[in-house]
């Protein structure tokens, strides 16, 4: 069950990215769900996408390291 919350959860995070590609709380819910799946690529796509984006570099690598850390 947890494992198909999770899957629908990035489906909706996905769906969300596609109005606002840089919606930084997506982008970042969506690597916490990618690390609890261990895809480590997807990971990396999405740390790529949060700094590639635009916004405030400070809140965007201080939700990178709480991801990581948690």
């Amino acid at each position: 069950e947890e494992d198909g919350d999770t899957k629908t959860a990035i489906e909706f995070y996905e769906k969300a990215l596609i109005v606002n590609p840089n919606f930084i709380l997506s982008l970042t819910s969506l690597l916490l769900l990618y690390l609890t799946q261990k895809d480590q690529k997807k990971v990396d796509e999405t740390i790529a996408r949060l700094l590639a984006g635009e916004g405030n570099k400070a809140d965007i690598h201080l939700s990178i390291g709480s991801a990581l850390l948690n």
